[in-house]
This record gives C-alpha cells, structure tokens and sequence, in this order.
C-alpha cells in the first residue's frame, strides 16, 4: 500500500485551491488509497530518524535525533503525540542519525588518478556504487561535480559581494590562482565540473578508502574529448584549446562522505 499522505500530494501538485479540492480523489485514483488512511499510516524505521523544524508523522510513533551542536551532538526526544517545535537552531554540518558514521573517503583536490596532473572535482553532488563481480566491498565510486562556487575562486559565478572579505580556497587547494577571471580561471572552473570515477574498497575497520591510481580511476569534466578542437579558429577557440592539463599540488580538505550503519551497540557512531 502507498505511504503517500494528503499532505505530500499537496506540496507534490503544488497545493493548489483546485488540487486541494481534488486530493482524497486524486490520491484515490491514482495509488488505490484513501487520503486520511494514508495519513494515518507511518512505518517505523529500523534507525532513529532525524528530527527537522516541520513535524512528522513519524515523531509520535518513535524517538527522534535532535541535533544540537557539530560533530553529532545531539539529543534523543521521545516520541509525542506533540510534533510542533517552540524554536530550533540550524546546524550547519552533516547530520546522521545515532545509529550511522560520517567519514571522509576522498577530498576536492586529492590526487588518486593515474595522470598526476589529474584531481578529484568539486562540489560532490549524486554518488553511485558499483562494485566489482558483485562486490559490496571493492568496487568503483562515481562522483557528480554539479556547479563550481565560492570558496573555490571569488570570480566563481554567482559569488555574493558580501564574501569578498573571505579568502578563497584556489591556492591552498589546488595551489594556483584563480582570482583572474581568464581563460585559465575558466578552464579550471570546468574541469572542475563533471564526474569522477574511484576505486574504493572496504577495510578490516569496516570504513572504504579510495585506490589510488587504480587504471581505470578517472576523471570526466567539462573540457573532456574537446582535445580534437584545439585548432579551431573561430570563437569557441579559446575555451576547447585550454591546457593539456588542469592544475597542480591539491592539499585539501573538501569532499565526499560515506555514511555507515553500525552493526553493533558498541560502536562510537562519531567516530
């Protein structure tokens, strides 16, 4: 049976006057659900869910995780038929449920290609999982870069004036400028685009670290297979003929993180 609630229907169809009017038969028709069931139903997880400023269903049912400060601090609230929040703060960090761990596998700027020039992208966006013969140890790691920002160079698009007093990452990342907006400062903001491919692998302390080098770790950007341009004269010339390769010395510190279920009650979930 569906879990969708009338609620969700709402917000999904954009909670019209008309869809409001419209939901318990829409929701009827179209998952073979009556609207006020559906809201009635919530399944418990197997985890302590995550406790966000709108209430949930899902709070009077079981205890929720609060966060309240960085590195997982937190409290456990008790399930109440009482969901609203009188105030909250907003935590800016990752937030896992107690159950899981938050670890870093791989850094914008960590050098785990087989061409040395090469670096892993910025800004990690959709992650995939393929592992080798079945594996769900060893496998390859697929990394969406979805847009360049600040703090990678303050002529990055869309930078808002009031950060100009804050440094950029450019140099202590990468360890070149991209304070110029030029056709190298260009080149740089689309190569950082695009995907990056990692072998990973499982170790005995159950957490995946990255292979370097591996052959076929790769990266996929914005000026891939633009190679056979390079002698192009007319405008888009000074974009496809860029560089042969795309920056130097990554020292840091941005990237992907791999949460983990802890599969025993002794595990320090922030670890």
């Amino acid at each position: 049976m569906s879990k969708i609630t009338r609620r969700q229907l709402l917000i999904f169809f954009g909670g019209s006057a008309a869809t409001t009017a419209l939901a318990p038969t829409l929701t009827q028709t179209l998952f073979g659900v009556n609207s006020s069931a559906a809201e009635a139903q919530v399944t418990p997880t197997s985890f302590t869910p995550l406790r966000l400023p709108h209430p949930l269903p899902i709070y009077r049912q079981q205890s929720s995780f609060m966060p309240t400060g960085l590195n997982g601090q937190g409290t456990v609230m008790a399930a109440s038929q009482d969901t609203k929040l009188t105030s909250y703060n907003v935590i800016d960090d990752v937030v896992v449920p107690p159950e899981y761990e938050r670890y870093l596998i791989v850094r914008w700027g960590d050098r785990v290609f087989p061409d040395p020039a090469d670096y892993f992208g910025y800004n990690s966006d959709y992650t995939g999982f393929v592992g080798v013969r079945g594996s769900n140890d060893d496998g390859y790691l697929w990394v969406n870069h979805e847009y360049v920002s600040f703090p990678l160079s303050k002529v990055a698009p869309e930078t808002p004036s009031d950060l100009a007093p804050f440094p950029a990452a450019d140099r202590a990342v990468l360890g070149i400028d991209l304070s110029v907006k030029n056709r190298a400062t260009l080149g740089e903001f689309l190569y950082n685009l695009g995907g990056s491919i990692v072998r990973i692998t499982k170790q005995a302390n159950g957490r995946f670290v990255p292979i370097p080098r591996d052959p076929l770790n790769r990266r996929i950007h914005g000026l891939s297979g633009l190679g056979i341009n390079r002698e192009r004269t007319d405008k888009y010339k000074d974009v496809t003929s860029w560089g042969t390769r795309q920056g130097d010395n990554p020292h840091h510190r941005y990237g992907l993180q791999l949460f983990r279920r802890h599969h025993s009650l002794g595990d320090n979930p922030h670890c």
